[in-house]
Parts: C-alpha cells; structure tokens; sequence
C-alpha cells in the first residue's frame, strides 16, 4: 500500500522493498504540501504505523 500511494503521489513506479526506504520516500514526496492522510482499517499500530510520515501542517488520521 506504501507504494501505491507513492505511485498515486508521484508517479513513481518502481517499488520499494523496505517499509522504511517507502516511508522515506512519502515523508520526501509530501514535504512542502498540506495533506491529510486517513489510513481506513487499520486494526493494529504496525498495520498504520507505515504510514506515519506526516509533519506539520499534514495530519495522520487513522481509523478501525
């Protein structure tokens, strides 16, 4: 899901092998923006924790 959202972001069509070199990639393509990101269905942390990339003035809502 980390790179189909870069993919929707960006346009970026190689995938990423690692959470953490995605979650870097969407840190870097929301720098700059406002975003609200909403994470739907996320039952445990470790399922929305992939996408905590968020700094101000974006916001992270996750839901269950």
């Amino acid at each position: 899901m980390q790179n189909k959202l870069l993919r929707e972001l960006t346009g970026f069509k190689q995938a990423l092998m690692t959470t953490e070199e995605a979650k870097d990639a969407l840190r870097d393509a929301l720098e700059g923006k406002a975003a609200l990101l909403v994470v739907d269905y996320a039952w445990t942390i470790d399922r929305a924790d992939v996408f905590s990339v968020t700094e101000p003035p974006d916001r992270l809502l996750i839901t269950t």
